[in-house]
């Protein structure tokens, strides 16, 4: 049995073996954010208000800090909050559980660059990472096949690997992932 807390955001199981998907931590009150919180139409948050959770920060001077993962995390009231959530939070009055930067840059919180998605919609977007698995391919979907001596292509989707087949280059490769990613993402899919 799964609670859901004033938010709406799924809660921690009772039974402590049941599996509960991530969701983000609840979000405070609108009210409190406007009082404390300043937000601009090009996503900046300032200081309009301190809180007495150790802010040293001045009045009037931007909020928040960069986070490992290229976002912008806000401290309020003792609690680390993605600046990103709390501008669609501010402008929208609701917020999703995952937000898309249009432009694929972390940092830009302008209102109209964020855009409520799937963790699929989300991914979809993404440029292929320096963290993932290293392929000899540096085109997202084109994967070298050493057996057939050619370039492959493949594309996941709704729990499935679709095979794409194979090609003798690897821009080949990649065009027929691009081809296939905008057939199933649409306007999500970045290439």
């Amino acid at each position: 049995m799964v609670e859901k807390d004033c938010v709406g955001r799924l809660g921690i199981s009772k039974n402590s073996y049941e599996r509960v998907r991530y969701m983000p931590k609840p979000l405070p009150p609108l009210e409190l954010l406007r009082e404390y919180l300043a937000f601009s139409p090009e996503g900046v948050i300032t200081v309009r208000k301190r809180t007495n959770y150790g802010d040293r920060r001045p009045i009037g001077s931007v909020a928040g800090t960069h986070h490992r993962e290229g976002y912008i995390q806000v401290q309020f009231f003792g609690i680390l909050y993605l600046a990103h959530r709390l501008v669609f939070y501010e402008k929208h009055g609701w917020c999703p559980p995952i937000i898309d930067h249009i432009d694929g840059d972390g940092t830009n919180n302008r209102p109209d660059n964020m855009r409520p998605a799937t963790k699929a919609q989300n991914r979809a977007n993404g440029r292929k990472s320096i963290l993932a698995k290293p392929t000899s391919s540096k085109l997202r979907g084109a994967i070298w096949h050493k057996g057939a001596r050619k370039w492959m292509s493949a594309i996941y989707s709704k729990k499935k690997t679709k095979y794409l087949g194979l090609f003798e280059t690897e821009i080949e490769a990649h065009q027929a992932f691009c081809k296939a990613a905008r057939d199933i993402y649409g306007e999500y899919f970045k290439p």
